[in-house]
């Protein structure tokens, strides 16, 4: 086979020589032939072939030719891509722009707002919940002044160690 030709166009060459050869009197066995069309591949398969020698496949000529024609349209997938990568790599490498380093890399700096004018207002302090300890509104028991008095006055109360 030589390159550039569909493998579609060469299997079904070699399957129709094959087949010539049955009717002639000398007929092949099924691995024979297999081996017949996967050596008549370019160099291009080369890898599809080993797959298929080392995954020990038994298959028919039509469907080692179905195997082929997907392997071929991988390889070619593979090479247009190849070929974008090395285009895209050679355009990135060429823009001018510094990059930043360090902890900031890729952070932007925001600017600071400037305070509007008008009247501040103070917020009252709104009412928290209700104390556990003492039982008013306006505070936690954290923040109870009887409760961390009587905590000062016996410490091993509020805790669970002794």
């Amino acid at each position: 086979m030589t390159r550039g030709t569909p493998v579609n166009q060469h299997g079904l060459k070699i399957i129709s020589l094959l087949e010539k050869l049955e009717k002639l009197d000398c007929p092949f066995n099924a691995e024979v032939q297999q081996d017949f069309c996967l050596s008549s591949l370019s160099s291009d398969f080369s890898q599809f072939v080993m797959n298929y020698n080392m995954g020990k496949m038994e298959s028919s000529l039509p469907e080692l030719l179905n195997m082929a024609i997907v392997a071929e349209k991988n390889i070619s997938k593979d090479k247009g891509l190849k070929g974008t990568v090395a285009v895209f790599e050679k355009s990135s490498s060429s823009s001018s722009k510094s990059k930043p380093k360090g902890k900031d890399k890729g952070k932007k700096k925001k600017g600071f707002l400037k305070p509007k004018k008008g009247k501040l207002t103070k917020k009252g302090k709104e009412p928290k919940g209700t104390c556990f300890h003492c039982g008013k509104d306006g505070h936690w028991k954290r923040n109870c002044k009887d409760y961390l008095a009587s905590l000062k006055n016996k410490p091993s109360e509020g805790t669970s160690r002794k």
